[in-house]
């Protein structure tokens, strides 16, 4: 959970605790220590998605975004994942825009209310 995407994102909104112990490191890019993890999802819960490049697997990017049930409750995440060769830090942003929308849209026709555009 603690070096993918999706996993980030069930983390950041409370869908999956992580278990207690050591946080296994992959890839050299794995964050394991708990304090810089628990940034990382300070910064998903912010941002409204999570990005791994390299952490679970030398190669590979990743992005998700949280999909909410009608009372706000992470139920799902829709991700997209592709070799960094292709999927580059600086499509990243791109990327996670894209996954939002699906994911809100989905979050609507799970009866979440979308948020209207500059609402805080």
């Amino acid at each position: 959970m603690h070096c993918t995407a999706l996993g980030k994102v069930f983390l950041a909104f409370g869908a999956a605790a992580l278990p207690s112990g050591r946080l296994e490191r992959l890839t050299p890019k794995t964050i394991t220590v708990r304090a810089v993890l628990e940034e990382e999802l300070s910064i998903v819960r912010h941002l409204g998605y999570a990005a791994t490049n390299e952490e679970l697997e030398l190669g590979l990017t990743a992005v998700a975004a949280p999909v909410r049930r009608h009372d706000g409750e992470v139920v799902a995440a829709i991700s997209v994942t592709g070799p960094s060769t292709r999927f580059s830090v600086s499509r990243i942003d791109d990327v996670a825009t894209q996954c939002i929308i699906e994911a809100d849209t989905l979050s609507s026709v799970l009866g979440h209310p979308q948020q209207k555009e500059g609402a805080a």
